[in-house]
Parts: C-alpha cells; structure tokens; sequence
C-alpha cells in the first residue's frame, strides 16, 4: 500500500491504517522527538497527542503522498508548542 492509498484509508475512517502508520513510524518519530525536546516525557507525549490528532481530525486532512515527512514536521510543531508553553 502506497503512502497515498494509507493516508486515504486513514480519512475513510480506516483504523488499521493509523496502526500501520504507527507502527512504521512512532520509533524514527520517538528518536527525533527525544533530540528535539531534549526530555523524553514530552517527546512520548506530542508523539502519542500527534496520532491521537490524526485520527480525530481525519476527515479535515488533505490529500497526503509523504507520510513520514507530514509526521515530522507536525511532531517538531507540537514539540515547539508544548516547550513554549512550558
């Protein structure tokens, strides 16, 4: 399944497609999360927060073929969110 094809599936409502996304991704997304906030808690918070965004927001997305690049730019935008809050 390509990239395109899962994001799709994710906006139909399709749950085993947020676990696959999960899956592939959460430990590059959990490594770059933990350099980027420099504390683990808030990096394995905004990583959980981000695919709980996902599939709530799901229907509101917009076509996606990058995957893996839509993850981390929105973890590294709720990483700086959640510091500047802080």
């Amino acid at each position: 399944m390509t990239d395109a094809q899962l994001w799709q599936a994710l906006k139909k409502g399709d749950k085993s497609a947020l676990e696959r996304m999960y899956k592939e991704h959460a430990e590059a997304l959990l490594s770059y999360g933990y350099r980027f906030a420099k504390n683990e808690q808030v990096a394995e918070d905004c990583v959980q927060e981000l695919f709980v965004d996902l599939w709530n927001k799901r229907e509101k997305l917009g076509n996606n073929d990058h995957i893996a690049k839509y993850l981390f730019v929105a973890l590294r935008r709720r990483i700086i969110r959640e510091i500047e809050q802080q």
